[in-house]
């Protein structure tokens, strides 16, 4: 399984399904680091307006901050975390450019 970031039309097509990351790193990583960083809209189970894109990608590089610090950089959950990261940083402003519908995760 995987955690995506998702979007929906006024029809209730889906009209995004965004790789967040794999379940396991998901649990291992990412709730470790959502919970010391206090992050509340960039969470599994949330969502975001294209109005807080600014507040997400600040939330996203505390993350990023905090994989800096607390993982082993020779470990491959860094690699994949700052892949993550780098990649969600740069397409969800592109993503929040085409449409004004809320972004869920």
């Amino acid at each position: 399984m995987s955690v995506s970031l998702f979007r929906y039309d006024a029809d209730g097509e889906c009209t995004l399904c965004y790789p967040v990351s794999t379940e396991d790193v998901y649990i291992r990583v990412w709730n470790r680091a959502i919970a010391e960083e206090n992050i509340r809209l960039f969470r599994e189970c949330s969502g975001f307006t294209v109005e807080q894109v600014s507040e997400v990608l600040d939330e996203l590089q505390r993350i990023k901050d905090w994989c800096e610090r607390n993982l082993d950089h020779s470990f491959r959950d860094y690699s994949y975390m700052i892949w993550r990261l780098d990649d969600l940083m740069q397409a969800i402003p592109e993503e929040s450019e085409k449409s004004s519908e809320p972004f869920e995760l």
